[in-house]
């Protein structure tokens, strides 16, 4: 992407990106919240975009400072051209995606929230919350409607102010600041099953579930049992999200699938992925991956391939909902 002060220009932003990080796992969840309420302040016209005096006062105000550098990477990375900086991509950069086995929990958590609805009143979504996974709560030190209420509160900074019914995506985008505040991937699923009541179940995919999800594989993307010629089918599949390296990354491995128009669960599309991927190192060259699908063995896999699959313990109508 071009270099800057003789340094390259990547290697820089996440090291700027660590660094605010870092700072904002040390402090409150708001941390975060408090930064997206800030650039909309600043940004008076709502144009998404700020100036570079502006990202150098809304870094002042969050109370966070780096060095030239790494503020002269963020800016240029961020910024477009006769535009200005994109705080909305700066936003989504210092905030990243669920890993898989984060997201399955979330996407259950939803489940219990919402049902089959695809948005709930914000104040119906905060009665349904529990506060068991708030230490606080648990030693009877803050009591559950204060839980709550921060729960509440949280959606709404998050939303910047909007009390319109909550969409699988606000509540997708909360939970993901949240992943920050936890130590670890353990740590995080234990607080959203708390939260939600969720249960997290050990899984092992069977020769069957693997024969069958290959299959779907090869009938979507239309194979024809031509050997190398199906590797170079599929091979231009997997292209589409592969790295510059010519990699697939295991987090983007369901959703390629889906794009095929397979139907998959990502518990299953992430064991598949974790069985091809040899040096366990979460990406697979595309080249070996249209390799490992065109010639797959009928057989029982070598190692054990655990998936988490995680469940709703059950959903309850709002109206029979107690904290």
């Amino acid at each position: 992407m071009g270099t800057l002060y003789g340094a390259d220009l990547p290697a820089v932003v996440d090291q700027a990106i660590f660094e605010l990080q870092t700072k904002a796992r040390s402090r409150h969840g708001s941390y975060l919240h408090h930064c997206r309420r800030i650039c909309s302040e600043v940004d008076q016209e709502n144009t998404g975009y700020l100036s570079r005096e502006q990202v150098d006062n809304v870094l002042s105000y969050w109370g966070t400072f780096l060095a030239k550098l790494k503020f002269e990477a963020i800016l240029k990375y961020c910024t477009v051209e006769g535009r200005g900086f994109d705080y909305n991509k700066f936003l989504n950069t210092l905030i990243p995606k669920l890993n898989p086995r984060c997201q399955r929990v979330v996407d259950a958590a939803w489940k219990v929230a919402a049902g089959e609805s695809e948005s709930v009143p914000l104040e119906d979504l905060a009665r349904r919350f529990s506060p068991m996974g708030h230490s606080g709560y648990v030693l009877g030190k803050i009591p559950g409607e204060r839980v709550q209420h921060e729960f509440f509160e949280g959606l709404i900074h998050l939303r910047l102010g909007s009390d319109e019914p909550v969409v699988k995506d606000d509540f997708v985008a909360y939970y993901t600041e949240k992943r920050l505040d936890c130590l670890d991937d353990d740590a995080f699923a234990k607080l959203v099953e708390a939260q939600w009541k969720v249960e997290d179940l050990e899984a092992e995919p069977t020769l069957r579930q693997f024969r069958e999800l290959v299959t779907k594989i090869k009938q979507k993307a239309r194979l024809k049992n031509e050997g190398v010629k199906d590797e170079v089918s599929l091979k231009a599949h997997f292209l589409q999200v592969a790295n510059e390296k010519g990699e697939v990354p295991r987090d983007q491995f369901a959703g390629l699938l889906r794009g095929m128009g397979v139907d998959v669960r990502d518990a299953d599309a992430d064991a598949l992925f974790r069985y091809f991927d040899k040096n366990k190192s979460d990406s697979v060259s595309a080249a070996d991956l249209g390799k490992y699908l065109a010639t797959f063995e009928m057989e029982a896999p070598t190692e054990a391939i655990l998936s988490k699959t995680v469940v709703p313990a059950r959903i309850l109508p709002t109206s029979t909902w107690a904290p």
